[in-house]
């Protein structure tokens, strides 16, 4: 019931029945708990305070959205990150300043929970008569439900002077209080995704079709940013089938956490409540994944529109489909073409981390690329597909864990390589007879070696970008016979030349080793962000355990 506590776009559930209260209850027992470890473990991110080694890990935000945009959710947690890291720190004194738009949610839900659990404690075994807790005696409106569980969302005044607490210039400290009813619509624009199959329209800016608004300012959108992919991590899996690696929820995993908070305050055996079917669970996740997907969509326009590229933002306007669910994705390419932009200008280091399989097993293979803009080169702004530089170094794992920025969160690209078509990776990948990890600290793989050579060789730009370019455009089907030939059509418009050189970098992908025919340099399968420090630790239980899926938590 996460989206009761932080609305969406629109009311899923308008009430209740009496039958339904002690799952009701659960579920909102789950979901204000879900929230408080996601508020927490963004705090020991940004105040550097774990206070266990598992805390403060920024896996636990890699979301499943469903559409292919792991990198969009990669960029958007790291400019979270640098910018509330900066704000959160006294501007004379750089003494850290208490959030409070954590804190005070914190606190909250904290209060909710409580009451939940007490009200199904009365309920359940006490038999209680609903009425006498706030409750219908037959059924329940939601946002009575709410009121008697004492919940209403902070709306703290935007700015970065507002969400912390600063004693020497104090924001405003009343906090406003929005009612289930005032903060159902958490968008900018109400309007539908509907794209004609070909482009119709004139030059002018373009509004935005995004429901929500990429503002970092906004309480309401960093609360729900943190907390939505927190729990689209924490009951995502990832698996092995059908030729290759996929992400799934769980929402089994969730209702299993919201039974085990209740166990002391919910009789089972009381015959009046019952518990709810499962795909009650999959709809609230599902719900989260609509907004974060809109969400990521809005970040791309406004990098776009904050950088001066108005055609560019134009274009991921109207190429944005939404798919028969509900989720809203921009064409990937064009997407990586923005992110791969902020890389460049901020100069940012990317980890590597390349699965490679020789013919004795499979090797961890790590790299730091430095990305940044070529000197020589031409304004970025005029060709947001002209080169990058990537100057790619390896790196020990015990380096890894020992260098002075591994407490730094950085954006980290995880890949498979083999030498052999990505068919054969997927046979290694998949084969019931797998040869466990081949040690090469030690420099005894003639093959690795050589791989590592040719890994540094490679020209990591124009991987990345046939990568992306090749990639499916929208990972459901569209209403045109071809998707690059639809988005075509309006990067003909409004981005010249940018259709004819992504056509190009999307044919050199086996040629460059990514994929396809030839993987022998790097296949892209996962982008995240983590320390460094985090990550080394993560590949070492990944080679304990023989674990060849994508690190998580």
């Amino acid at each position: 019931m996460t989206d009761l506590l932080f609305p969406t776009f629109e009311a899923r559930l308008k009430c209740q029945r009496k039958p339904q209260y002690a799952a009701f209850l659960t579920d909102l027992v789950r979901a204000s708990s879900d929230g408080i470890e996601a508020l927490r473990t963004f705090r020991a991110i940004l105040y550097d305070s774990p206070s266990e080694p598992k805390d403060g890990s920024f896996l636990a935000f890699d979301a499943h959205v469903g559409d292919t945009g792991c990198h969009l959710r990669a960029g958007m947690l790291f400019e979270a990150y640098i910018l509330h890291r900066g704000i959160s720190k006294h501007p004379l004194t750089a003494e850290a300043l208490p959030p409070i738009w954590i804190d005070e949610t914190i606190r909250r839900l904290k209060t909710t929970r409580t009451k939940a659990q007490h009200i199904c404690l009365a309920l359940t075994r006490d038999g209680a008569r609903p009425q006498t807790l706030g409750f219908g005696g037959k059924d329940l409106v939601i946002a009575k439900g709410l009121k008697a569980l004492e919940w209403e969302e902070a709306a703290l005044p935007k700015g970065p002077f507002c969400l912390y607490e600063n004693n020497q210039k104090s924001p405003q400290r009343e906090f406003e209080c929005l009612s289930f009813a005032d903060s159902t619509p958490m968008s900018s624009a109400s309007s539908d995704i509907s794209r004609p199959t070909t482009p119709s329209f004139d030059e002018s800016e373009i509004g935005t079709p995004f429901k929500t608004e990429w503002d970092l300012y906004d309480n309401r959108v960093l609360v729900r940013l943190v907390i939505y992919c927190f729990i689209l991590s924490k009951y995502k899996s990832f698996s092995s089938m059908n030729n290759t690696v996929a992400a799934r929820l769980c929402p089994e995993a969730a209702a299993e956490q919201g039974y085990a908070l209740m166990k002391d305050f919910w009789d089972f055996k009381h015959p009046e409540y019952k518990k709810a079917r499962l795909d009650r669970i999959g709809q609230e996740l599902r719900v989260l994944q609509v907004w974060i997907s809109d969400l990521s969509c809005a970040w791309l326009h406004s990098i776009a529109m904050r950088c001066d590229l108005k055609e560019m933002g134009n274009l991921i306007a109207e190429t944005a489909r939404k798919s028969s669910t509900g989720l809203t994705v921009a064409p990937c390419y064009p997407g990586y073409l923005l992110l791969r932009r902020e890389w460049a200008h901020s100069e940012n280091q990317i980890l590597l981390i390349d699965r490679y399989f020789c013919s004795q097993g499979w090797h961890f293979n790590i790299f730091v690329a430095h990305v940044g803009l070529q000197r020589d080169g031409q304004p970025f702004n005029a060709d947001l597909q002209c080169p990058i530089e990537w100057y790619i170094q390896s790196i020990t794992l015990d380096k890894l864990a020992s260098t002075e920025w591994s407490s730094r969160p950085l954006p980290v690209a995880m890949g498979n390589s083999i030498s052999g078509s990505s068919d054969q990776y997927r046979v290694r990948l998949l084969s019931n007879e797998r040869v466990g990890y081949h040690t090469c600290e030690a420099d005894e793989c003639d093959e690795n070696n050589q791989h590592i050579r040719d890994f540094k060789e490679a020209e990591h730009d124009r991987l990345a970008l046939a990568f992306f370019g090749s990639h499916k455009c929208y990972p459901f089907q569209i209403n045109a016979a071809d998707e690059m030939e639809y988005v075509g059509l309006y990067m003909d418009i409004l981005c010249p030349g940018m259709r004819g050189q992504w056509k190009k970098v999307a044919n050199e992908l086996g040629s460059r080793g990514g994929g396809q025919e030839k993987q022998d340099i790097f296949g892209w399968q996962h982008v995240f962000i983590e320390a460094p420090k985090k990550v080394a630790g993560k590949l070492k239980e990944w080679m304990a355990a023989g674990n060849l899926l994508p690190l998580s938590v």
